[in-house]
């Protein structure tokens, strides 16, 4: 993402991974939401370590999380430039 994109102003936690949060223990799902949360404000791909049970489930969860946190980015991309084509076209702005 460049600096004249915006963020989306959240991510969403779907009910197939609200499902897994429940079957998990609370560490393994505090790794996911946590790692989820350092991916969606910062970019940051998590480490796991994968002799430590809890962070290897951690990192299975994690990357359909984070599947899900790309695609409601680059929709929230797509409405946004849609926005802007249609004030262009509106108000024959540049924006």
């Amino acid at each position: 993402m460049n600096d004249t994109e915006k963020k989306a102003p959240g991510f969403m936690i779907y009910n197939e991974t609200a499902q897994t949060f429940l079957i998990m223990n609370n560490a393994a799902a505090g790794i996911v939401i946590k790692a989820a949360s350092e991916y969606y404000l910062n970019g940051t791909l998590p480490e796991f370590d994968a002799r430590n049970e809890n962070e290897k489930t951690a990192s299975i969860i994690f990357s359909f999380v984070r599947q899900a946190i790309d695609r409601g980015q680059a929709g929230y991309e797509a409405k946004v430039e849609g926005g802007r084509k249609g004030a262009r076209k509106r108000y024959g702005t540049s924006s």
